[in-house]
C-alpha cells in the first residue's frame, strides 16, 4: 500500500525497485491513491492495482481488504501504517509508521530492504504512451525544453507567478538558451493558478501541458527535457525520478526530508527569517525570499557544469 501525495510514492519507488530486483518473478499488488495509480499501471508482472476510494468512517479500507483477502502472499508492505495488512495472510509484513524528521524519506524507504545499491526510483510507462510523447516532441526540433511545475498543494510552497515568468524572460536572452522552450505542467485545477505565468511569457515559447496529461505522460515528456523548475511538489519528483537536471524551490518545507532525488539540479533554498511563523515545527522561511537572480544563477551554473563535463568525454 503506497503514500498519498505523488511526491511521497514517487520516492517510495526506491522500496518498490528494491523488492523487485530481489524478486524479479514475483506478482506486485498494488494499492494506490486515485491519484498516482496511473504511475503503477505498466509494471511488469502486475496484478491487481487497486485504487483506494476514500469513504466514510474509512470505510474504503474495507472495498480494499475485500479485494485482496482471497490472496496469500508472501510480503506485505503498508506505507500508511494503517494495520490493514495484519488483516491479510501474509508471511512476513513491512508496516512503515515513521516519525523521522532527520533521515530523508528516499533513504528511510531504502532502509525497508537494505540492499547494497544506490537509490533508484522508477516510474513504468507503456511503449505507446512513449512513442506518442516521442512523435510530439520531435516537431519541436532542436529547441531547449525546459519543463516548469509551478503549482503546488499550498500556497506556502508555490513560487510567485511573476517570478517564473521574470526567469523565462531572462533565461532566453542568455547565450544558447535562445531558442529554449518552457513545457508547462500541472493539474486541470491548476490552471487558472497558472494563466498569469503563459500570459507574460513569449506564445512560441511556451508549450501548455496543463490538464493534458495523465502522471505517466508528464513523465514521458520530462524524460525528454533538458532540465526541469518546479515548486516542492510531485512534478519535481517525477522529473528527478526521469533523470533529467531537476531544480527544486523550498520555502516552509523541509528540503533535508523531502527534497527530490536528483543527480543534477539540487535544491534552491529560501532564506530564514525569525519573524516567519507559518507553522510552529515548519522551518522560518518564505518562498517568496527567493529572487530570480538566484534561481537563474543556479540553473545556469549547472548546466554550465553539464556542459563540461560532456565535452570532456567527448574529447
Amino acid at each position: 500500500m503506497t503514500q498519498t501525495n505523488i511526491g511521497d510514492v514517487v520516492l517510495s519507488t526506491v522500496l518498490l525497485d528494491r523488492l523487485m530486483e530481489t524478486y524479479p518473478d514475483a506478482t506486485f499488488d498494488i494499492v494506490a491513491g486515485g491519484r498516482s495509480v496511473d504511475l503503477f499501471e505498466a509494471i511488469p508482472n502486475l496484478g491487481e492495482l487497486v485504487p483506494v476510494v476514500k469513504k466514510k468512517r474509512h470505510g474504503h479500507y474495507m472495498d480494499i481488504w475485500k479485494k485482496l483477502f482471497k490472496y496469500k502472499y508472501d510480503l506485505t508492505v503498508d506505507l500508511r501504517g494503517t494495520g490493514l495488512t495484519y488483516f491479510l495472510r501474509s508471511q512476513k509484513r513491512i508496516v512503515f509508521n515513521s516519525k523521522d524528521k532527520q533521515t530523508h524519506k528516499a533513504v528511510q524507504m531504502a532502509n525497508l530492504w537494505p540492499m547494497d545499491k544506490p537509490l533508484k526510483q522508477r516510474v513504468w510507462v507503456d511503449e505507446a504512451t512513449k512513442r506518442e510523447v516521442s512523435e510530439k516532441i520531435e516537431k519541436h526540433g532542436k529547441s531547449i525544453l525546459l519543463g516548469v511545475g509551478p503549482t503546488a498543494n499550498w500556497i506556502g510552497k508555490t513560487w510567485p507567478q511573476r517570478y517564473f515568468a521574470i526567469l523565462a524572460n531572462r533565461l532566453i536572452k542568455l547565450e544558447g538558451f535562445e531558442n529554449a522552450k518552457f513545457v508547462v505542467f500541472g493539474a486541470a485545477h491548476e490552471k487558472k493558478w497558472v494563466e498569469d505565468f503563459i500570459a507574460h511569457i513569449p506564445e512560441n515559447r511556451c508549450i501548455d501541458l496543463v490538464g493534458k496529461t495523465s502522471l505517466t505522460e508528464a513523465y514521458a515528456w520530462m524524460s525528454n527535457l533538458d532540465g526541469f523548475l518546479g515548486n516542492d511538489s510531485g512534478l519535481s519528483h517525477l522529473a528527478a525520478a526521469s533523470g533529467i537536471p531537476t531544480f527544486t524551490l523550498f520555502g516552509p518545507t523541509r528540503e533535508n526530508l523531502y527534497a527530490p532525488v536528483t543527480q543534477k539540479g539540487g535544491t534552491i533554498v529560501a532564506p530564514e527569517r525569525a519573524e516567519v511563523n507559518l507553522e510552529p515545527e515548519a522551518p522560518k522561511r518564505l518562498i517568496t525570499d527567493i529572487k530570480p537572480e538566484k534561481v537563474l544563477e543556479k540553473i545556469v551554473g549547472v548546466i554550465e557544469e553539464i556542459k563540461k563535463e560532456e565535452e570532456k568525454k567527448s574529447a
